[in-house]
């Protein structure tokens, strides 16, 4: 997914340099729009996913048998809307936590609601009701993951979901 998202990305830079060149000034601010945010959205996305793997690592040190897997493309629903995305899943024995993040990459896939960029989801097989959602959105001066009420999502936040799973 990652070369595919390169390909993408310039893709949508050679069709803005096209453009500009044809004189399509307003389509190429849009196709400049478009690059930029896909940027971050990844980055976002990059940072949230190497957190937990990071943090899952770790874990395996004393749990040998934790499994990390990562599948790309991965697509989700959040309401009506097709996130496009990856997986990432940390197994240990039939406990499952899986955190997946993406954004509507067509305009077939739906819309982005609330200003999110993108899109994410913590699941805890067997504990939904410790499950959350997340969204990245603009901020000073970072994008930044927020919860359903609004508060900030750090590493901290992942290290609880992953305490959650490994004390399961």
């Amino acid at each position: 997914m990652a070369e595919l998202d390169q390909i993408w990305m310039g893709l949508l830079d050679q069709a803005s340099l096209r453009a500009i060149a044809n004189g399509q000034h307003g389509v190429a601010d849009y196709l400049r729009l478009k690059l930029a945010n896909d940027t971050v959205r990844q980055a976002g996305v990059d940072w949230l996913f190497q957190t937990l793997i990071d943090q899952a690592s770790k874990a395996s040190i004393d749990r040998p048998q934790l499994k990390i897997d990562r599948v790309t493309p991965h697509s989700f629903k959040i309401g009506t809307s097709n996130m496009v995305g990856s997986l990432i899943q940390v197994q240990h024995g039939v406990r499952c936590l899986s955190l997946e993040a993406g954004w509507v990459r067509t305009p077939s896939d739906g819309i982005m609601r609330n200003r999110a960029l993108a899109h994410a989801r913590i699941k805890h097989f067997g504990m939904a009701s410790e499950d959350d959602d997340f969204r990245l959105i603009r901020s000073d001066p970072l994008p930044v993951w927020i919860d359903a009420e609004g508060e900030e999502i750090r590493a901290d936040h992942i290290q609880r979901h992953l305490q959650i799973f490994l004390r399961g």
